[in-house]
């Protein structure tokens, strides 16, 4: 049976090019177009399409507005297409937010563009958002839903300077929101660093850790090149390097490079999940979440060969897409497998047993 796609982009050049890029695969069919936001909405209504592409910057109605009416309306599995800006990603953000299942960011030239790299990652998506349970994506009712485990967290953990627990944690297709029920649960008291991989492009990680800082008890940042780590704060990969943790001059620090990428990411979880596996003198706490594909699995394995302190995957139940916890489970070095709205109180257990 085929995937029926509709397309959403006020450019009609643009929209041939998705649909040439989309129809390279037998398994799926563009069923139809529209060239704005209003034009999406009577479209999914009457044509019923397995998953729709959805340009942002549109005329009449914006692509933002229009995945709230049609996951309000005739919930479908959407993929926001951004640009490349500040702006882009603020709204892209917006648009993980209100329920789409995820992004890619557009060319900034097409001409020059890897249109066969584009297209692959682009039909990847497209199949993955096909097999998602819808309901997985809508919003939360309110707030309080997203940060619900707060309250039943009481953390005693020993708070100090000295750095003594680490937990790393990597997520992709379903992660700033899964991101964002997490930290918020977190007391500002937390004992330790945070070391995160978010799968995302260049300006986004930036826009990301940005909007938590502002929701979350701790302090989220971007991660820089040695940069000291501390407790009670978060570091997210900026997009385009890897991050790694060393122990240099008698402190954590942040290590970013631009070496090739792993398990076509970067950042790629199994570079941070290894380099954390190396760190002596510090307990090791390792969590998986929702996304695609299986990075973070193997760095998991290594971690939990190493005397990871506790090793946890998310479970398929409120996963976006179950690839990387499922792969971790099958490699049998997940201790834990827990609900998304418990994992933050989950964490807090393990620090208070090790600290």
């Amino acid at each position: 049976m085929s995937i029926k796609v509709l397309i959403v982009d006020d450019s009609a050049f643009m929209r041939v090019v998705l649909a040439k890029l989309l129809e390279q695969d037998s398994l799926i069919q563009v069923i139809g177009t529209a060239r704005n936001g209003r034009e999406a909405v009577e479209r999914v209504k009457s044509l019923h399409p397995d998953v729709v592409t959805m340009d942002i910057e549109m005329p009449e109605l914006n692509g933002i507005d229009a995945l709230k009416s049609i996951m309000k309306e005739c919930p479908t599995p959407v993929i926001m297409l951004s640009a490349h800006t500040t702006e882009g990603a603020e709204a892209t953000l917006d648009g993980l937010k209100y329920g789409a299942f995820d992004f890619l960011a557009k060319p900034e030239n097409l001409y020059r563009a890897n249109l066969d790299a584009i297209g692959a990652e682009l039909l990847v998506m497209v199949k993955s958002a096909a097999k998602t349970q819808v309901q997985r994506l809508a919003p939360p009712v309110s707030n309080s839903v997203m940060t619900s485990p707060r309250s039943s967290v009481r953390p005693t953990v020993k708070t100090d300077k000295k750095v003594r627990q680490i937990v790393a944690i990597g997520t992709s297709t379903g992660g700033p929101r899964a991101l964002e029920t997490i930290l918020t649960s977190l007391p500002a008291s937390i004992g330790c660093p945070i070391l995160i991989v978010q799968h995302m492009p260049p300006n986004f990680t930036k826009s990301l850790a940005d909007r938590l800082n502002r929701m979350c008890q701790i302090g989220i940042v971007e991660a820089t090149h040695n940069q000291g780590i501390e407790n009670g704060v978060a570091y997210i990969a900026p997009g385009g390097y890897h991050m790694e943790v060393v122990f240099r001059n008698g402190q954590y620090r942040i290590g970013l490079n631009e070496q090739p990428k792993r398990n076509e990411h970067r950042p790629s979880v199994d570079v941070l999940f290894e380099s954390v596996a190396e760190l002596d003198d510090v307990k090791k706490h390792y969590v998986l979440m929702t996304g695609m594909g299986n990075d973070g699995a193997q760095g998991m394995l290594v971690g939990k060969q190493k005397g990871a302190s506790s090793t946890m995957a998310e479970s398929q139940k409120t996963c976006v897409v179950f690839g990387m916890p499922k792969a971790a489970i099958e490699l049998n070095c997940v201790d834990q497998v827990v609900p998304l709205p418990m994992i933050g109180e989950k964490i807090i257990e393990q620090l208070q047993r090790y600290s």
